[in-house]
Formats: C-alpha cells, sequence, structure tokens
C-alpha cells in the first residue's frame, strides 16, 4: 500500500480501537517497494506493537526508540541471535514442517 491507501486502510485504526493497543505487520524485506512508506506510516501513527515478518532488522532500533513495541518473526536461530542484539523483547520463533514421506 502506498501511503494514501495506508491512511485510508488503516488512518482511523486508533480511534477504532478506543485506547486498546493493537499491531500492525510490516515486511521488512528489500523487495517490498513500499517498506520505507509503511515505516514512516507507523512512527507517524505509533501503534503499541509493530510485527517484523522478516527481512531487514534495521529499522527495529528506531520503532523502540520511538516506543514501539517489536515483535519479531525469527525464522532461524542466527536471526533470532541478531533480533535480540538489536532489542527485540518479542519473538516468534517459526519453524518447519518436514515433507511427510
Amino acid at each position: 500500500m502506498d501511503a494514501q491507501a495506508c491512511d485510508r486502510r488503516l488512518g482511523r485504526l486508533t480511534e477504532m480501537m478506543g485506547g486498546r493497543p493493537y499491531a500492525v505487520n510490516v515486511v521488512s524485506l528489500a523487495e517490498n517497494p513500499f517498506r520505507e512508506t509503511h515505516l514512516a506510516w507507523i512512527k507517524q501513527h505509533r501503534p503499541r506493537f509493530v510485527w517484523i515478518a522478516g527481512g531487514d532488522l534495521s529499522p527495529i532500533r528506531e520503532l523502540l526508540q520511538c516506543g514501539i513495541g517489536v515483535v519479531y518473526i525469527a525464522p532461524d536461530e542466527a536471526l533470532l541471535k541478531l533480533a535480540l542484539e538489536a532489542g527485540v523483547r518479542y519473538v516468534v520463533c517459526e519453524g518447519y514442517e518436514p515433507e511427510a514421506t
């Protein structure tokens, strides 16, 4: 979504949630053409939590400095360690199921 679509679809979340905490998900992969737009929108609207589904870990510290809790979806141990080093307190350890034989 571009910035206008984010505002149109999500801009009233704070009001709709009536003060309750909420989270938004951002795909931090370089292939996401709107990644910087989404991160700017998040910093402006300050949801209580952001879920980062893989990709670049560089926005984590900046989001944490804005007072936004980060939940990182870690697909492997190496990325889990990097996320924890970046200051993440909440993680989802994503695994995989082997194919049935």
